[in-house]
């Protein structure tokens, strides 16, 4: 397992989440989130020797989960920025705080964006096999 591969990727999702605080990449989130993703993967995938979709798995779970921790800490700026998430939240439960939901949010889409990482580094690795030639 190469932590720092992992880690280091991991640190996309708080760069991410400061963007996303101070609104600078409203309405774009989901393409920055993909092409993270992509390059996370090579870089896992030139980086790791084994365990290729659990280190994606978990860079991705990290970028999610870091992300939400910023969001969560800078609720007040990232609803100043986003004033149509508080008219989202108004349909939820009372008991249910929009902050503590952010992170709840974080953890269970990491879940899948970290199972989306680790897919695409095996994807990357098998591709990568197949277009070698065969040795003789």
């Amino acid at each position: 397992m190469n932590w720092k591969s992992v880690l280091g990727v991991s640190l996309f999702g708080l760069v991410v989440g400061i963007l996303n605080v101070f609104g600078l990449i409203a309405g774009l989130e989901w393409l920055v989130w993909v092409i993270i993703a992509f390059m996370s993967a090579f870089i896992i995938e030139k980086t790791a020797v084994k365990l290729l979709v659990t280190q994606g798995f978990l860079a991705g779970f990290f970028q999610s989960l870091l992300n939400g921790i910023v969001v969560f800490i800078f609720w007040n700026q990232y609803i100043l920025n986003h004033a149509k998430i508080l008219e989202e939240f108004e349909n939820m439960p009372e008991s249910l705080d929009p902050k503590y939901f952010s992170i709840i949010a974080a953890v269970l889409i990491g879940l899948f964006y970290g199972l989306f990482i680790g897919l695409v580094v095996f994807l990357i690795r098998k591709f990568k096999s197949k277009s070698k030639p065969a040795e003789q």
